[in-house]
């Protein structure tokens, strides 16, 4: 009994290394090409999980299962993984499926209406950078009197007039006169690969545009009084050089990660509210 119960140990404890030499195989694969990993720790207790925040990115915890997904660079993982902690890594995790990109579609007319190229509104694809450069372009050109486009410098990979910048669309009714009025900023995507953000915030800035200028749109006075009365800026990509990462003709969001150029997640790095210049201590 004895011998049959220390064999069934042994084949355990072969079963849980085996499953780690595997988790971490397949976690040094996406370091490698992406430089960062999602992974699942189980068997979380609650009070466990503010002490990882600090050491890692929460993105989801389920306390039904007692797991905690988390994300993280190079330098975090291997600090996590001299925890000696059990993990697993889901491929559904770190690798995106069905993309379809913008320069893949056929341009058609949408009901009629004038094509906002080179971009066709309501968005049923994700934009090629450029097209997301000549659209935000576009729309100030096309609507002067209520739009501007605000190019507020450049990413990581951006500096100095490169290819990667922070664009934002400014709508109001005196758009080139800062006014007494209220402001209010949307920004989306600062983790590049959560990016349904992106194309949802072009599709706000093509409502509202339409909106205004459609005097028979059943929500022209509310879009009208909104833009005549405030300041409404529109950031809808806050991290273009994860969402294009690593592909040199910006065409492809397939290996878009969560990190900046620099491996950074933005969300931890931003000045925190209590007075933290950077959260993860990178400067």
């Amino acid at each position: 009994m004895k011998r049959k119960l220390s064999l069934l140990i042994l084949l355990m404890s072969f079963s849980i290394v085996f499953s780690q030499n595997k988790a971490l195989q397949t976690a040094q694969k996406y370091l490698d090409s992406k430089g960062e990993v999602t992974f699942t720790i189980t068997n979380i207790a609650p009070d466990e999980i503010e002490t990882l925040s600090n050491q890692l990115s929460i993105v989801n915890y389920n306390p039904l299962t007692k797991s905690l997904k988390v994300w993280a660079n190079k330098k975090q993982f291997e600090n996590f993984v001299l925890k000696g902690m059990a993990f697993k890594v889901d491929e559904v995790d770190n690798q995106p499926a069905n993309i379809v990109m913008s320069n893949e579609l056929t341009p058609k007319n949408n009901n009629n209406r004038t094509l906002a190229t080179p971009l066709t509104f309501p968005l049923t694809a994700y934009p090629t950078y450029q097209d997301y450069a000549s659209q935000m372009a576009l729309f100030a050109s096309n609507n002067p009197s209520i739009c501007q486009l605000v190019d507020i410098g450049g990413t990581g990979e951006g500096v100095g007039g490169g290819d990667k910048r922070l664009l934002f669309i400014k709508l109001s009714d005196n758009v080139a006169t800062q006014e007494q009025e209220p402001r209010v900023m949307y920004t989306s995507s600062m983790h590049g690969d959560e990016i349904t953000g992106y194309v949802l915030m072009l599709d706000l800035i093509d409502y509202f545009i339409n909106t205004y200028n459609n005097s028979g749109h059943p929500d022209h006075l509310r879009v009208k009084n909104l833009i005549d009365n405030s300041e409404v800026w529109i950031n809808p990509l806050a991290n273009p050089d994860g969402t294009y990462y690593n592909d040199p003709t910006n065409t492809s969001v397939s290996n878009a990660r969560r990190g900046n150029v620099n491996g950074l997640d933005l969300n931890r790095n931003y000045p925190d509210p209590s007075g933290v210049l950077h959260p993860d201590g990178q400067a």
